[in-house]
């Protein structure tokens, strides 16, 4: 059956009745889309931005998930005995904690006074709290806090509008009360509070923030008086009022502004109750929140400009056209337990789909929940917490996760995904973990139009810095199947970002750490696809960021925090160069990409399918803190728990070849990951650039080695630069080492002895006067080549697999610049240390440095290293050992010519001694013993300084 299109058209709503000229209003806020900060009280108090809201196309405030900042304005109070406050406010997440939507700070001379509204759950875990604070801190020791709420599951969580109200009057009817403070939700009285010296008159000039609890004061109030679980606001806000006296419920705002669809004749509204029958033109006014009973009657078409709730994941909404308008909802259920079910999901089935600006799908936090007081976290791939070593693990899904020892691996179907991120594990009572990413999925034999937002992520973890021991969720799943998709929109299923506290070695009581990416599929017909105007549209699979970093932390090779997810597209017509930095997270189907021209990389990009070619035409450059290119394969993640480095095992080969430059810069990071190299395929991966390689100040390039194999990168440029504060090559990318046994590689370690390479791992050493004797038990052995070091450093063993593993070893930098190369910043292939609680493990040994070039330039500043790892900081058990791992080994060609494999010995001379002319760094030292007792120092590995000769001419004369 064809169903008809039907065209609506758009109209605004008019907000409630005009306000009375005898009301004292001190600020109005409307949010029209035309002017959305003008201050409508004609006060000329216009709110102060500071990157919120997200939208106001529906002519209300909008925050989207994952903004930062606030928005607010200074008011002074002081000459105010009364005061009412008062707004809509339309909750849009399930969230383990409050959402802070008012904040009210200000200095004074008595102390710091406060006072914020918030809601979403309360500390028992129960949906729907709205709660209002007011501290006055009359000095450094003494605080009093009073609150007044409502806890009831039907009040905020229905996601619905709600007028809230706050009326603060200091001069009651009662002589013995200095002030009053009453909450009302839709104009009824919730509840009173009484008490003496804290009223408006105390807070004098003052910020009032809305959406976020801010910055300085403000964040101690969200830390200190609320909750360690306290968000940034996820919803709509609307019509916000100030005024200088204490309302009653008749003179309250009525109705929020609120940008509604006119339907034509016959459409029948349905507010509630049992579905209209099959056929039907459907709209769904703003104000109805309808939950769904199973699947819904085949509509003619349905506009949704309210909510509709998908409780279940039986639930799915049927119809030829689906309309959701600029103030419409698809919403996800709550979360859930369990390891394997799914208990809800948005599940559309129609010809046609079309989501405007400012509409959303919204499943973020509707996956499995994260540990609260109630219940641990649950799902495959959930946050793992030990209670050994107190470290918190997020969740995973699309991507791994590795912030506990045993990580986490990645679950569900990149293709066809339809799994929920699993939640966060909480360790203590301070902060819950937070839930996963939830699940929608389209079905649609036609064209999806997403100009609004559909949004599966994880909630973020509250800013908590100082402390905190949950982590976050991750990312869930989106699957989208039709002819052809377009529009300017955005769709997300990203981990959550953790609350702050990092981990650290030997510091077992901050850490919090961010949920992997989840998974998002588009299937579409390649014909169609080719004509649809899609280059505007953002997919987004990051891992959540850690906080205060950022993405761009550097791994250690042991500890790999949150992967990206997963990008599956049919093919690549959605992938080019003026819509790149809009893909965000690891492409899996994209087997060949051509950019004719430049290309810029300013967010987290992956190219992840096995042997994926890249090739760009012009400059490729990547830029800005969120800037990550990531080339290698995610199909095959280990999930060894014996395994300590988490890194991608790809299967063929990956080749990125650039035309022009290649700059990393501005805080960037470009992470390079080898598949396992054999006889057919000598190269883990190659990366080609026919200009300048250039990294510059505080940013990176990562080559990671097939960490079981060994399997390496190489490099060639006609230039190559290393700024000053600039990093190529990274600590622990080689062999990984083990939990419970021997690491990999050829000098593996040993539970007692450590990793060799360049040099011997550490060992028991006898003396018998001047005579040394070795133990014979096994010990990290020397093996590769001196002059031209091509193997990644061993990895280290441990003999307890219940505590962490021995030390990573370093990796492969093989580096050929046919014209020259300025070193002033670091090159670094460095085995990595036991970490933690790293009882007998020893360190991973130095790997390989080879760089070839005809110029050379090495600064003073410039540090190029190949370092073995220091041993455990605690024995075995008694009477056994820890070492540390051998050093690596650095060779540097420069001189008239390339290196041949076909030369001969005669064309070039090696020596061991750093070159008079190069004042930086050379360092290839054995990992140092870090036990006064039972341990030993890995030993030196080698240098080696390679000048090459030019080919002498034959000059002929003929008369």
């Amino acid at each position: 059956m064809k169903f008809t299109t039907r065209l609506c058209v758009m109209v605004a709503a008019l907000a409630g009745p005009i306000l009375a000229d005898d009301l004292p209003v001190l600020a109005f806020w409307q949010f029209n889309a035309s002017d959305p900060y003008a201050d409508s009280s004609g006060s000329g108090n216009t709110i102060s931005t500071h990157t919120r809201p997200g939208d106001c196309s529906g002519n209300f405030a909008r925050f989207d998930q994952g903004t930062s900042g606030y928005f607010g304005r200074s008011i002074n109070l002081s000459s105010y005995s009364a005061v009412t406050i008062e707004m809509f406010v339309r909750l849009d997440t399930y969230r383990n904690g409050h959402m802070i939507f008012f904040t009210h700070y200000g200095w004074n001379g008595a102390g710091t006074g406060f006072f914020g509204m918030h809601g979403g759950v309360n500390d028992s875990g129960d949906v729907g709290q709205c709660v209002a604070t007011w501290l006055k801190n009359n000095s450094s020791t003494t605080t009093v806090a009073r609150e007044v709420e409502k806890s009831d599951g039907a009040v905020l969580s229905d996601m619905k509008w709600h007028h809230i109200a706050l009326v603060m009057d200091a001069s009651s009817d009662d002589a013995s009360v200095v002030d009053e403070m009453k909450l009302y939700i839709d104009g009824v009285l919730q509840t009173t509070s009484t008490g003496t010296g804290h009223h408006t008159k105390s807070f004098g000039s003052a910020s009032f923030l809305l959406g976020s609890a801010g910055t300085g004061n403000a964040a101690g109030y969200k830390q200190t008086l609320v909750s360690a679980r306290t968000f940034d606001f996820f919803g709509d806000i609307d019509d916000v009022r100030i005024t200088a006296a204490a309302l009653t419920p008749e003179q309250f705002l009525t109705a929020p502004t609120v940008v509604e669809t006119e339907c034509p004749d016959g459409t029948i509204e349905w507010t509630g109750g049992a579905a209209p029958a099959a056929g039907a033109d459907v709209h769904v006014p703003g104000s109805a929140a309808i939950v769904l009973e199973g699947a819904t009657p085949i509509f003619n078409s349905i506009t949704v400009d309210g909510t509709l709730i998908f409780n279940s994941s039986n639930n799915c909404l049927r119809a030829g056209d689906v309309h959701v308008g600029t103030s419409g909802c698809l919403q996800a259920g709550p979360p859930f337990g369990g390891n394997t079910a799914v208990s809800n999901r948005v599940w559309v089935v129609c010809d046609t789909f079309t989501l405007d600006k400012g509409g959303r799908i919204n499943a973020v936090g509707s996956g499995f929940w994260g540990g609260t007081e109630a219940h641990s976290a649950a799902g495959p791939g959930s946050g793992n917490g030990s209670g050994q070593d107190n470290r918190a693990g997020a969740g995973s899904h699309g991507s791994f996760n590795t912030t506990s020892p045993m990580g986490k691996a990645p679950y569900g179907s990149a293709e066809w995904p339809e799994t929920a991120g699993s939640g966060g594990w909480r360790f203590t009572t301070d902060i819950t973990g937070s839930n996963g990413g939830g699940v929608v999925r389209i079905d649609a034999t036609g064209l999806v139009t997403i100009d609004g937002e559909v949004c599966a992520n994880s909630p973020d973890q509250p800013s908590y810095i100082n402390y905190g021991r949950s982590a976050a969720g991750a990312g869930g799943s989106i699957l989208i199947n039709c002819s052809h998709i377009a529009g300017s929109g955005r769709l997300s299923a990203k981990g959550g970002t953790s609350s702050g506290a990092e981990w650290s070695e030997n510091v077992n009581n901050r850490q919090s750490s961010p949920g992997a990416g989840g998974r998002i599929a588009v299937h579409y017909d390649p014909q169609e696809q080719a004509y649809a105007e899609a280059k505007n549209l953002v997919f987004e699979v990051q891992a959540g960021k850690s906080r205060p970093c950022g993405y761009s932390f550097a791994e250690t090779g042991f500890w790999m925090y949150a992967g990206a997810g997963t990008l599956w597209f049919t093919d690549e017509k959605l992938i080019g160069a003026e819509n790149l930095c809009n893909l965000r997270g690891r492409l899996v189907n994209a087997h060949e990409v051509s950019f004719p021209g430049d290309v810029v990389v300013s967010n987290w990009v992956g190219f992840a399918t096995d042997g994926a070619r890249i090739l760009v035409g012009g400059d490729l450059t990547v830029t800005g803190e969120d800037g990550r290119l990531e080339i290698g394969s995610v199909d095959q993640i280990s999930s060894d728990a014996n395994i300590q480095r988490k890194s991608y095992v790809s299967a063929a080969a990956s080749l990125l070849q650039v035309a022009g430059d290649m700059i990393v810069t501005n805080a960037a990071r470009f992470d390079l990951y080898a598949a396992a190299t054999n006889a057919a395929q000598k190269v883990g991966a190659q990366v080609n650039v026919g200009g300048l390689l250039a990294v510059t100040t505080n940013s990176y390039v990562y080559p990671f080695t097939d960490p079981t194999n060994g399997g390496a990168p190489a490099f060639t440029a006609k230039d190559f630069r290393v700024d000053l504060g600039g990093t190529f090559g990274i600590v622990g990318g080689g062999f990984t080492g083990r939990r419970g046994g021997n690491g990999y590689g050829p000098g593996y370690g040993t539970p007692v002895y450590g990793a060799g390479h360049g040099g011997f791992g550490g060992h028991v050493v006898t003396w018998d006067g001047d005579v040394a004797t070795t133990n014979t038990a096994a010990y990290g052995q020397i093996y590769g080549d001196a002059v031209r070091p091509t193997l990644a450093g061993s990895g280290g063993g441990h003999g307890w697999t219940g505590q962490n593993g021995g030390g990573v070893g370093g990796g492969v930098l093989h580096v050929v610049a046919s014209n020259s190369m300025s070193i002033a910043g670091i090159v670094v292939a460095d085995g990595t240390t036991p970490q933690g609680y790293a009882n007998g493990s020893s360190g991973g040994a130095g790997g390989s440095i080879l760089l070839e070039t005809k110029v050379l330039s090495i600064a003073s500043t410039a540090r190029i290293t190949a370092k073995g790892g220091d041993s455990g900081t605690t024995a075995q058990n008694s009477g056994k050992y820890t070492s540390g791992g051998g050093g690596g080994r650095i060779a540097v060609w420069s001189g008239k010519a390339i290196y041949e494999p076909s030369w001969r010995k005669s064309r070039y001379t090696v020596s061991e001694e750093v070159p008079v002319e190069w004042s930086g760094v050379f360092d290839v030292s054995g990992g140092a013993a870090r036990l006064s007792t039972a341990a030993y120092a890995g030993e030196d590995g080698t240098l080696r300084f390679v000048k090459t000769r030019g080919v002498k001419g034959i000059v002929m004369s003929v008369k």
